[in-house]
């Protein structure tokens, strides 16, 4: 699974992507941003899942998408 786009680069190419960024942990259940909210731009998922939803007026989570490894979030569409 995942999208895994990172697989193609090669070790100088993770190093300079690797140089543009910082690595971040979350907790089980953490937002890394929520929705309306601006944020630090792309995340991209080293391990584990994310949950993306959206919060209907009525307060109810609609799950858009699970997340893993491989995959990217953010950047300014999600803004």
């Amino acid at each position: 699974e995942g999208a895994h786009f990172l697989d193609t680069l090669n070790p100088d190419e993770v190093a300079r992507l690797n140089g543009h960024g910082r690595r971040l942990a979350f907790s089980t259940g953490e937002a890394i941003f929520s929705q309306g909210d601006r944020h630090g731009g792309i995340f991209i998922i080293e391990s584990g899942q994310v949950r993306v939803f959206y919060t209907a007026p009525s307060g109810r989570e609609i799950t858009l998408a699970y997340w893993t490894a491989g995959h990217f979030i953010g950047g300014p569409e999600m803004t």
